[in-house]
């Protein structure tokens, strides 16, 4: 669920503008189914692999041996040298194509959090995900932050709202740290569609916007946040109506190894490749990277902007120059300071008072955090 900020952390940092104002000048460090017969059992990402591979895109190249793992300076891309900017913790997402995973292995492998498939269709107990129960009480018990998952067959409203009931009912009121996410990627004939028995259906990109915003809506309602996966094509294609602006974006796109995610609007989520491996996961899996740190238990601290465990004069000054640089310098990666990262990231760390963007203020209240060791 939505972690919340509190009324005092925002009234000190409100007495911390107003005490150290002075305080900015002394800165100097220059730093910075229906039934299962009815609705098949998709193999995940299926559909979007058909999508690249009509794109013209070639088949990766074999993983580098430090493919989707932490250097010093930051997680590594598919070529094991790339640093993938902003990319703050590594998880998975997994369903009964993975078997009995080994939970244990999968968090000493450094596997952060994790997204469950909870069934495919409509509200229909066949069609459930058959690991779902075991997956979610292994999280649970090893503290791995987890969200949802449901694969869409929906080709109208009524559709899209059984699959919602689906969700809830497999859920039963249990608690996430991420969202619920409605999987779209079914196509018939090349358009956004599903399929329900042998009858099947296609939608105008509006008609799509109204499905996935009944689902949404009545995933809201019972207090889940929703989101919406689907692959850069579906992105830039499909899913274009501003009402996907209201829920979180969690995207698909499998680069050249090196390469890095490409879709133009921001999002919080990236599936990098379907073909990753990892301890207690027999085969392949999908591996994904978080860009939002303040969910799901991962200990990172308001303002510490270089992520190395503490608020300093350094992280001050990171935040002094993101408000003063007017010559796109704020880009920049931190390096040498331990962490990459994108300007949403850095807004959502540094954005200590929460008034939507990075200024002087910010930079006074994480100063006088560090000066009075709070």
């Amino acid at each position: 669920m939505n972690h919340k900020r509190t009324a005092p952390m925002k009234t000190y940092l409100a007495a911390a503008a107003l005490a150290c104002l002075t305080a900015l000048f002394c800165i100097s460090m220059p730093t910075l189914a229906f039934a299962e017969s009815l609705q098949p059992d998709p193999l995940d990402h299926a559909a979007m692999k058909a999508a690249e591979i009509e794109a013209g895109e070639s088949e990766l190249k074999s993983l580098s041996a430090n493919a989707w793992t932490r250097s010093s300076l930051g997680w590594l891309a598919e070529d094991g040298a790339t640093i993938i900017p902003g990319a703050l913790v590594k998880g998975i997402d997994v369903s009964s194509h993975q078997g009995t995973i080994d939970w244990d292995s999968v968090k000493a492998d450094g596997i952060s959090f994790a997204i469950l498939r909870v069934g495919y269709g409509g509200d229909y107990r066949d069609q459930d995900d058959s690991t779902f129960a075991y997956n979610a009480s292994e999280c649970k018990r090893l503290g791995i932050p987890f969200g949802v998952y449901i694969y869409s067959y929906a080709y109208n409203a009524d559709m899209a709202l059984s699959e919602a009931d689906h969700v809830l009912r497999v859920l039963g009121g249990m608690e996430l740290d991420y969202p619920v996410y409605y999987d779209l990627e079914y196509l018939v004939d090349g358009r956004p569609g599903g399929i329900l028995g042998g009858t099947t259906g296609t939608m105008s990109n509006s008609e799509l916007a109204y499905s996935a915003s009944v689902f949404c809506q009545r995933i809201a309602q019972a207090g889940y946040t929703p989101g919406i996966y689907a692959n850069l094509y579906w992105w830039n294609n499909f899913l274009t109506d501003s009402v996907f602006n209201n829920w979180e974006r969690w995207v698909a796109q499998y680069p050249y190894p090196g390469g890095l995610c490409t879709y133009a609007g921001e999002y919080k989520v990236w599936q990098a490749a379907s073909d990753a491996h990892v301890a207690g996961v027999s085969g392949n899996v999908d591996v994904n990277f978080d860009y939002y740190p303040y969910r799901g238990g991962a200990n990172f601290r308001w303002g510490d902007l270089n992520i190395n465990g503490e608020t300093n004069i350094v992280d001050a000054q990171i935040a002094y120059d993101l408000a003063t640089d007017r010559n796109g310098e704020q880009y920049r990666s931190v390096r040498d300071q331990g962490v990459a990262w994108t300007e949403q990231t850095v807004r959502y760390l540094a954005d200590v008072n929460f008034d939507g963007h990075v200024d002087a203020s910010d930079a006074l209240a994480i100063q006088y955090a560090f000066l009075h060791g709070m």
